[in-house]
Formats: C-alpha cells, sequence, structure tokens
C-alpha cells in the first residue's frame, strides 16, 4: 500500500517488502525516518511524534512513523485478517495496525525516504484529522489491554468512526 500523495519512493518497494521475503515479518511499515522532518511543518512533527507513541503503546512496538501511507502484508498475513471491519477512508492504516496486532502477526518498521515537495501533499489535516487518530489510538490501546489479560477482543464495526472527520470514500 503506497499512499497517492507523493511523499513515497516507489524505488523503496523492495526495501518494503524484503522482510517478508526474508521471511522476518509478516507486515512492514516504511517509516519516513529518512529526513523526515527537515521541512516538515511543526504541527505535523508533533502529531506524529506524539501519534506515533500512542499506537507504539497500542502496538507493543517501539514505532518511529506509525502513521505512514506505505505498508506491505505477506498474503498469509492478510488472511488472518478482518478487512471488513477497516475504515475506507485515511484510517484504514490504524484498522490495519491493531488488526495486525490482534492476530499476533510480527510487525517490522524499515526505513524509507521521505519526499517532500510541492506535489507531495498530504490530505490528513493535523487540527482536523488528528484526534480521530488519537480516539482510535485510545480504543486499540484499551483492547491491546484486554487480550493481554485474557479478554478475546475483536476491532468493532465502526470503531473508526468514534471521531467522525469527513464523509467515508467510496471503492
Amino acid at each position: 500500500l503506497i499512499h497517492s500523495d507523493g511523499q513515497h519512493d516507489p524505488n523503496d518497494i523492495i526495501k518494503v517488502i524484503e522482510p517478508i521475503i526474508n521471511e522476518e515479518a509478516e507486515y512492514i511499515l516504511g517509516g519516513r525516518v529518512e529526513k523526515m522532518y527537515s521541512n516538515m511543518p511543526i504541527q505535523r512533527y508533533i502529531g506524529n511524534k506524539v501519534l506515533s507513541f500512542m499506537w507504539g503503546l497500542a502496538t507493543g512496538y517501539k514505532l518511529k512513523d506509525a502513521l505512514t501511507g506505505f505498508h506491505a502484508i505477506s498474503g498469509d498475513a492478510l488472511k488472518k485478517l478482518n478487512i471488513d471491519r477497516w475504515a475506507n477512508d485515511f484510517l484504514v492504516e490504524t484498522n490495519m495496525l491493531e488488526d495486525v496486532v490482534l492476530n499476533n502477526i510480527k510487525i517490522k518498521e524499515v526505513a524509507v525516504k521521505c519526499v517532500h515537495s510541492k506535489h507531495a501533499i498530504s490530505v490528513v489535516k493535523p487540527f482536523k484529522d488528528g484526534p480521530a487518530y488519537l480516539f482510535a489510538s485510545f480504543g486499540a490501546i484499551f483492547r491491546r489491554i484486554k487480550k493481554g489479560v485474557g479478554f478475546k477482543t475483536k476491532i468493532p464495526d465502526k470503531s473508526y468512526r468514534v471521531w467522525k472527520t469527513r464523509k467515508p470514500s467510496r471503492f
């Protein structure tokens, strides 16, 4: 999965899928850690740091860029997930990430280039959409704790709509 906002270099696809080929992990995040913040607006920098920390708590992994739009997943891992419960908008990555954790699928983050140019424009609005990511992380943290103490856990239908920021896209 690569967002169409132009922030990711398609030449990094090999780097992102390599851990799957080498059987190091089944779900890969292409983290924009290489010069990510060199010309990123301060509100995006702070938001990404805070939300990556929260999603680190939700997953149990130390994530540098939990909100990246560059992901890879193995076919076997994808079969374990319930994609019908995922959002059909920008929150899909958080649903994917939580579903991966709840199904004990190993995650790995690899560094990829971050492209900042006048053509690489994110559609996520930090002050408008940030609360949706934050509320989703609280739910994910709660479900991870619940699972950790032995309760059966799943992502509830429409859980990503706790904070409605915009109309969902149509596929």
